[in-house]
């Protein structure tokens, strides 16, 4: 009997993305049918105690896949457990884990557990983020003051940045107004103190939310950055020469927002624009905030109001 039940299990899991027909969207919460809710809480409960006493990384990651393709055998009824599990992982103490459950989260899972599951996994990404933020900044005060230097872990500069930036961009898959929330805290951030690419990577998600306050978001923080230039506060961060110093060049990719950086949001803006079968805006010059606030004005009303609306 434990055979067949395993036999039964390894084929649900095998299985194509399908609908099933048996499982349906009750209006107060998703009812699986009994052979996939079978499957769910066996499987569920195994990677549990997996996960709570395994610390091999690769069992870990296996826990996370198994789980997640539990959805694809009814994909019309995505199980809110399922991603609560997936979500939870995103508090895990390895990074290739959390990035695991964050990429397998955004693929079909149960829509509202999925935005607050990424919403919690910003807050405790972001948390990561500040506390290598605060050994940057006693790094280059050790090196302009001669003390022995902060040590820094490839881990801490590049395997963080990597993830917040994963994080970044999973907001703009959202579709969701606490996305347009969180990204647009976010922008507040202390221009002399956010890598350039990731404020990319935050127009970029805000666009995605494809609504005319997301394009107006966008266009505030074009202007904040122009600004911030004229008047000197944005200079650059690190020190050392990245051709001849390995921890300037790890530093590199979390250098403040550059020329080039702006020129970046620029192109999303103009891309946006073509997707939404809209003209950008024509100028001889590099074109700036002003130019995009000029053309929102002339465009709004053929951008959608609200986030989700066609």
């Amino acid at each position: 009997m434990l055979v067949l039940a395993s036999l039964g299990l390894a084929l649900l899991l095998s299985q194509q993305t399908s609908n099933c027909p048996d499982c349906r969207n009750d209006p107060r919460r998703p009812l699986l049918c009994s052979a996939h809710l079978e499957a769910e809480t066996t499987l569920l409960r195994e990677q549990r105690a997996l996960l709570a006493r395994s610390k091999d990384i690769d069992e870990r990651l296996a826990a996370i896949d198994k789980v997640a393709a539990l959805t694809r055998a009814h994909a019309n009824v995505p199980s809110p457990v399922v991603a609560r599990f997936l979500a939870d992982a995103l508090r895990d103490e390895s990074l290739a884990v959390r990035r695991s459950a964050l990429a397998r989260l955004l693929d079909g899972q149960h829509h509202d557990e999925t935005v607050r599951g990424v919403l919690d996994g910003w807050k405790e990404g972001q948390k990561l983020w500040r506390v290598l933020d605060a050994k940057l900044v006693l790094s280059e005060g050790s090196t302009e003051s001669g003390k022995a230097p902060v040590a820094l872990t490839t881990e801490e500069l590049s395997d963080i940045p990597d993830y917040t930036l994963a994080l970044i961009r999973a907001l703009g898959r959202l579709r969701d107004e606490r996305a347009w929330n969180a990204l647009h805290a976010y922008f507040r951030a202390p221009l002399d103190r956010t890598p350039g690419r990731f404020l990319v990577a935050a127009a970029d998600s805000m666009l995605q939310l494809d609504s005319r306050k997301s394009c107006d978001a966008t266009i505030a923080l074009l202007a904040e950055i122009e600004d911030a230039f004229v008047g000197g506060q944005v200079p650059r961060r690190f020190a050392g020469d990245q051709r001849t110093d390995l921890l300037a060049s790890l530093k590199a990719p979390l250098e403040n927002a550059s020329e080039h950086d702006h020129a970046e949001i620029v192109a999303l803006l103009a891309q946006y624009a073509t997707l939404r079968n809209l003209a950008p805006p024509e100028s001889e010059e590099p074109l700036r905030a002003a130019d995009w606030k000029a053309w929102l004005k002339l465009n709004r009303d053929a951008l959608p109001e609200k986030i989700g609306a066609q």
